[in-house]
């Protein structure tokens, strides 16, 4: 499946409908998105290639992985999170404590995943300078940058996932980027991240309902 995915796919929740992510067992991310796709949930699935993995223009190559290792993301109603819970490969459905904070780094993630070679998971990053890139194809992300190389101009931008603990991290040109201060509402808290799935109680593939 292309790495393009629907526009609206990373909207808002509407009516009943809440945002959670989705931890699997090892490997069974595309099957637990696949049964979303099949139960029409809206959901979320980052995928790259695997690292060291360089796909020339116009070719397949290698079966690209998921970003977050056992996860991805959904938008489900109390009835579709039953059907949803019966999945093989899934553990289990993890609230969401902040998601107008998730849905704004998860657009930015896909953003770069769409136009963007290269990026890597990382660890969550919760210091340093807070950037907006101003130009080229991702205009309009924001992240912190971090490893900083003034003599190449490179920097490399770091795109957090707060609640997993995880993030894509990406370099880019130093020339494309400013300082901002971060908005209140969307940048990143310590609160819900590393979240442990074991102790809990109880690009991509993507899809929309029909």
């Amino acid at each position: 499946m292309t790495q393009a995915i629907a526009d609206n796919v990373l909207a808002e929740p509407a009516g009943d409908e809440t945002w959670c992510a989705l931890y699997t067992r090892s490997n069974h991310e595309k099957l637990v998105a696949r049964s979303c796709l099949k139960l029409g949930i809206r959901h979320y699935l980052p995928l790259v290639l695997p690292q060291g993995v360089i796909r020339p223009d116009g070719e397949e190559g290698k079966a690209r992985v998921p970003l977050f290792s056992c996860y991805l993301f959904a938008c489900v109603t109390p009835d579709s999170r039953i059907g949803l819970q019966a999945t093989k490969g899934l553990v289990r459905l993890l609230p969401v404590q902040r998601p107008v904070q998730m849905l704004e780094e998860l657009r930015h993630v896909d953003a770069a995943l769409r136009v963007w070679r290269g990026i890597m998971p990382g660890p969550v990053l919760l210091r340093g300078q807070w950037v907006r890139v101003i130009r080229g194809p991702l205009t309009g992300v924001e992240g912190f940058v971090t490893r900083r190389h003034f003599r190449r101009r490179r920097d490399r931008l770091v795109l957090n996932v707060t609640m997993l603990g995880q993030a894509a991290m990406l370099e880019i040109d130093s020339r494309l980027i400013e300082s901002i201060e971060p908005d209140a509402n969307t940048a990143p808290d310590v609160h819900g991240i590393h979240w442990h799935p074991e102790s809990a109680s109880s690009h991509s593939l993507s899809g929309m309902p029909a």
